[in-house]
């Protein structure tokens, strides 16, 4: 198990950012750096925390790139600030609830590649970016790892099912609570879910985020029912899919897939996961890189949309993983 020991302490950003040493995965050091980048000039950046400079690494084996940092847990709240503000507003109103019958509607069936959930998904280009999983019948108990607002977890409740929650920004675990579900504060591996057992483990843009994606995977293997499945979606397959998202959120994305291949082979190798289903989502939008309301969201839906009808620009990985059997 690989954690964040692996890092040491800058002295100029020590209560925000720790330098990693070494891949997330398999712990051998890299060189290679795809791209230098600037914390104070990445999209997302929060002027009150320190500036650091870094660089964005390629470790050719496990077919990752990752940050040549790692954020600070007690800081990851003031990461995603501005992105938490815009969205509070919505997930109170009643397109929210609109949205999440619309999710309820694409995960209802989702084992089946020609019914009404799959139309609704493809219909829509993969817009509400849902990861894929074969749907057993029945009530299924599901663990919603990095919530945030509940979408997905609500849609879930929705169809019947027993959904649990985690969540690392203190904020969003309340507003969980609030909403009726049971949900836990902090990194999956350290939120003492022993002896638990999910049929579904679902990770929505949150896996290639984590600190220790290592012990994350190996903490949701222990945690999968005989017959269960690990639901992810994570960035971006290619080197210049990572620069763009590096350039948007770095240090919070700490993995990302630039070869597809050789990714599917350390999962198999290091965890003895396969992938069971995998979609390729186009559509990266260049309007993320500028910062603008109104017509910056009208832009990048619009760039998504005709990037992913012309299949160009990779955006996101949706992907299940299940046990070698």
């Amino acid at each position: 198990m690989h954690s964040p020991s692996d890092v040491t302490p800058n002295v100029e950003s020590a209560a925000a950012f720790s330098e990693r040493h070494c891949c997330p995965f398999c712990s051998s050091t890299s060189d290679e750096a795809l791209t230098r980048i600037r914390y104070h000039e990445t999209v997302g950046a929060q002027r009150e925390l320190p500036d650091v400079q870094g660089a964005l690494l390629a470790c050719r084996d496990c077919g990752i790139a990752y940050p040549s940092h790692v954020y600070s847990l007690e800081h990851f709240s003031i990461f995603y600030r501005r992105l938490i503000q815009r969205q509070i507003h919505f997930h109170r109103s009643k397109l929210q609830r609109l949205r999440v019958l619309f999710l309820r509607e694409i995960l209802r069936n989702r084992a089946k590649r020609f019914s009404f959930s799959s139309f609704l998904d493809g219909a829509t280009l993969h817009a509400l970016l849902v990861p894929l999983f074969r749907r057993e019948s029945g009530p299924l108990r599901v663990l919603d790892v990095g919530a945030g607002f509940g979408d997905f977890a609500q849609a879930f409740r929705s169809l019947g099912d027993r959904v649990e929650t985690t969540e690392i920004v203190p904020e969003l675990v309340e507003y969980l609570r609030g909403l009726g579900f049971r949900s836990h504060l902090g990194e999956l591996e350290h939120v003492g879910l022993e002896g638990s057992e999910f049929d579904l483990i679902f990770m929505r843009g949150t896996l290639y985020r984590t600190r220790d994606p290592a012990a994350t995977i190996e903490t949701a293997q222990r945690l999968l029912s005989p017959r269960g499945v690990i639901a992810s979606l994570d960035t971006c397959p290619g080197p210049d899919g990572a620069e763009y998202w590096a350039r948007m959120q770095f240090p919070q994305g700490q993995f990302y897939i630039i070869d597809r291949a050789r990714y599917r082979s350390m999962l198999r190798e290091r965890f003895g996961l396969r992938v069971d289903r995998e979609l390729l989502i186009y559509g990266r939008p260049e309007s993320h890189l500028k910062d603008v309301r109104i017509f910056g969201t009208l832009l990048e839906f619009g760039e998504m949309f005709l990037n992913n009808l012309a299949r160009r620009k990779p955006f996101v990985l949706a992907y299940s993983l299940i046990p070698l059997r």
